[in-house]
C-alpha cells in the first residue's frame, strides 16, 4: 500500500478536489470550498522530520497568490505529513511537537502507516463521521435511560413520559431541582 495514493484517493472520494504538483510522486495539494491542504508522504520518519518546514514553507509560496483572494481558505490551512516508517521514541515525541505547531498552519504528522484504515485514521479530521450503529429503538432508550444514572430518577421518568412537552419540561425541572431519585 502506497500512503501517497491512499491518501489523494481517500480525500477524492470525500469530494475534495486533489491535484499533483508538477514533477512530484510523494505530494499533493487538496481543497474544498472551506480549506486548502498539503498532503507529503515521506519516505522515512528521519526525512519528515528533516524536510517538513521545507515543505510546509514551499506549500505556502504556491498558494499565497491564490490565498490572498479567497481570505478565509488562509485561516484554514493544513499540512499533513505521512509516512509508513517506523519512529523510536523521541521521533514520535518530534512529530508531536510537529503536530502542536500551529504556525502558519494546522499539522497532522503521522508515522507507522501501513494500512489503508491507518490512513483513513490519520486523515479523520477531513472525513465525515463513518460509523452509525443501528440500534432498535428500545435498546436505544434503555441505553439511554442507563447514561442518564446522575440525573434523578423523576426527572428521567419526566422525560420519558406521554404528557404534553410543557408537563414534561415541569415535571423534569421540578425533580431535577428537588433532586429527588
Amino acid at each position: 500500500m502506497e500512503v501517497i495514493f491512499e491518501a489523494a484517493a481517500l480525500l477524492d472520494a470525500h469530494n475534495y478536489a486533489v491535484s499533483r504538483q508538477p514533477r512530484s510522486l510523494d505530494e499533493f495539494q487538496f481543497e474544498d470550498e472551506s480549506l486548502l491542504g498539503f498532503v507529503w508522504a515521506a519516505p522515512s520518519v528521519r526525512s519528515l522530520l528533516g524536510e517538513w518546514r521545507t515543505r510546509q514553507d514551499a506549500f505556502l509560496r504556491r498558494s499565497a497568490p491564490r490565498l490572498r483572494t479567497v481570505g478565509t481558505k488562509s485561516w484554514n490551512l493544513y499540512v499533513v505529513l505521512l509516512t509508513h516508517d517506523k519512529p523510536d521514541d523521541s521521533e514520535r515525541r518530534a512529530l508531536v511537537q510537529i503536530e502542536e505547531d500551529f504556525r502558519s498552519a494546522r499539522k497532522i504528522a503521522q508515522a507507522e502507516l501501513t494500512t489503508s484504515s491507518q490512513v483513513r485514521r490519520a486523515l479523520y479530521p477531513f472525513i465525515p463521521i463513518q460509523n452509525v450503529v443501528p440500534m432498535e429503538e428500545s435498546d436505544a432508550l434503555q441505553r439511554f435511560r442507563n447514561r442518564l444514572s446522575g440525573v434523578p430518577r423523576e426527572a428521567v421518568n419526566a422525560l420519558f413520559s406521554d404528557d404534553t412537552i410543557e408537563l414534561d419540561i415541569r415535571r423534569f425541572l421540578e425533580a431535577h431541582e428537588g433532586k429527588g431519585n
